[in-house]
């Protein structure tokens, strides 16, 4: 869940779905155009998330094997579980300082990930966030970090430079 005064979930049913407005490439957003709910276009390449999106839902993207290019606008507060699991062909991508959470498993296996920089506000890098991003190379971690949980870069065989900020209090 989201901030207390918006409340909204990055889970997204069927039915969600269902009622959901789809644009041009593929994408279903909630009627309202504050959660991205899901992307059917597995062969997209590169896409620009809607301004105004507060919440990429769970699983999102995940399966994108060909996304190389995302575009996250300032407004997204959330990536939900998943989200962009098994985006094979992402290199990069830049996390807007919205970003308040990045729940668990969000880049899960997007094996061409190769430099990640964590947006200020972000306090817990959540288990499998970035579990077999095997070319990753660097990450950058904001201050605001004090919890690494269990197996959040496992099987990151490439990873050769991360800076620990002395906010961290734990890694599990």
């Amino acid at each position: 869940t989201l901030s207390e005064d918006t409340m909204l979930t990055s889970s997204a049913t069927s039915e969600d779905v269902a009622a959901g407005v789809k644009d041009e490439y593929g994408a279903v957003y909630s009627s309202d155009g504050l959660r991205l709910l899901s992307m059917s276009n597995f062969d997209i390449e590169t896409y620009a998330i809607k301004q105004g999106v507060k919440v990429v839902c769970d699983w999102a993207f995940c399966n994108c094997q060909n996304l190389k290019s995302i575009d996250i606008p300032n407004s997204v507060e959330l990536i939900g579980k998943n989200a962009f699991e098994k985006c094979n062909m992402l290199m990069q991508i830049s996390l807007p300082n919205s970003i308040k959470e990045i729940d668990t498993g969000a880049f899960r296996s997007c094996e061409s990930l190769r430099h990640i920089s964590i947006p200020n506000g972000i306090s817990t890098i959540e288990s499998d966030t970035f579990r077999g991003c095997i070319s990753l190379r660097s990450v950058e971690l904001p201050n605001s970090v004090t919890v690494i949980e269990s197996g959040a870069f496992s099987n990151c065989k490439m990873l050769r430079n991360i800076s620990l900020p002395n906010s961290i209090e734990v890694i599990n």
